[in-house]
């Protein structure tokens, strides 16, 4: 109100609330627009002539694969001893498990900048991540995501940028979920049982997604 009272030009940003409260509080379900896209609009109405592609790019080349287990939030993190099952099984083929405990697993923690880490996600042919800041630091990185929802669900509008929703791993047969935005709520259940999805069946869309690429 400032900037107009002075004769600014002003553009706000809608996050879309209201549909964001219809979606963890009914029946709801219709994909909202994206994060990137409504501040993409603020700037067009400000007269910026701005567009989005998508950043995934298509590299043949790519090799590896990128794991980030965790999340901000409990409601967001696939359970650790459930990841640990699928580095192992995929460990069989391609890796030999977690850091310490198997060969030809490397940690990034706390070693390498956020640059260098974008950069090395960038040769990575996919990452496994949770609704997180990785999935948005791979889809920076042009880099395909499979992501996993528990308390949160894509249709809010935080998928990482240019990533597909058939890439997101997640039950639809709880009528529980989404029952957070954010992931920060306790499961009213006490077992989050939006995450007690098979570490078999993630390595299977590991697997298939490769073969896609």
């Amino acid at each position: 109100w400032r900037m107009r009272v002075i004769g600014k030009r002003v553009a706000t940003l809608c996050k879309g609330r209201w549909q964001k409260w219809l979606l963890t509080h009914t029946a709801y379900n219709k994909p909202l627009l994206p994060t990137a896209q409504r501040y993409l609009h603020v700037f067009q109405q400000l007269g910026f002539s701005l567009s989005l592609s998508s950043a995934i790019l298509e590299q043949p080349l790519r090799k590896g694969y990128g794991i980030a287990p965790f999340a901000a939030h409990q409601g967001k993190i696939y359970p650790l001893n459930k990841m640990e099952e699928i580095v192992k099984q995929l460990s069989k083929d391609v890796l030999e498990a977690w850091e310490k405990k198997y060969n030809n697993v490397y940690s990034l923690v706390g070693k390498y900048t956020m640059d260098e880490e974008i950069a090395f996600m960038r040769t990575l042919r996919l990452m496994l991540t949770m609704d997180s800041a990785n999935m948005h630091l791979a889809s920076i990185a042009g880099t395909r995501v499979l992501s996993i929802w528990g308390a949160t669900h894509p249709n809010a509008g935080f998928l990482g940028w240019g990533q597909k929703a058939e890439d997101c791993i997640q039950r639809n047969d709880l009528i529980c979920r989404p029952c957070s935005i954010y992931g920060n709520k306790k499961c009213k259940f006490g077992d989050y049982r939006c995450l007690d999805i098979s570490p078999e069946s993630i390595v299977k869309r590991i697997y298939d997604a490769t073969i896609e690429s």
